[in-house]
C-alpha cells in the first residue's frame, strides 16, 4: 500500500477530509495516493501538514512508492 494513504489512514482522515484540509482537490490526492503524479512543492507542503510530516517525509515517501512499483512491474 501506498505511504501516503497508510499515513491518512493512520490519522483516521478519509480522503475527501484530508483535501478540505489541505485545499487540495480530490482528484489530485487520488493521483498521488496512485503514484499517477506528483505534486509540485506548493501542493506537497498543503498535504505533509495535514499528514504531520515534512516535505521532505513526504517526498521520500512518494520515492519509495515509486521504487516499490518499479520492483512490481519488471518482477
Amino acid at each position: 500500500m501506498n505511504p501516503i494513504r497508510q499515513r491518512r489512514e493512520a490519522l483516521k482522515l478519509s480522503v475527501e477530509e484530508a483535501c478540505v484540509r489541505s485545499g487540495v482537490s480530490y482528484s489530485m490526492w487520488i493521483k498521488v495516493e496512485r503514484n499517477e503524479r506528483r505534486p509540485r512543492f506548493r501542493t506537497a507542503q498543503r498535504m505533509a501538514q495535514v499528514l504531520r510530516w515534512s516535505v521532505a517525509e513526504l517526498y521520500d515517501a512518494l520515492d519509495a512508492a515509486e521504487a516499490q512499483a518499479d520492483v512490481v512491474q519488471t518482477a
